[in-house]
């Protein structure tokens, strides 16, 4: 967010999900970010990236400014 902001991050469940809140004045914004994970037999088959993280923006309240990284 482009203002000042709280964030708490968590872990969704037995998972490798990572969730961020930022609480701004003007809202809430969640983050949830995960490195996808291919088995062996998957790897053999397919081409993957090494690391890949997909990344998901939701503005659950209010509106939030963000920055473009």
């Amino acid at each position: 967010p482009r203002q000042p902001f709280y964030a708490t991050r968590r872990y969704i469940g037995r998972t490798n999900v990572l969730e961020t809140t930022f609480t701004t004045p003007t809202g809430e914004l969640s983050l949830t970010d995960l490195m996808p994970v291919a088995t062996e037999s998957e790897k053999g088959r397919e081409l993957f990236p090494d690391h890949e993280i997909l990344r998901k923006l939701d503005c659950r309240e209010g509106s939030v400014e963000i920055e473009d990284p």
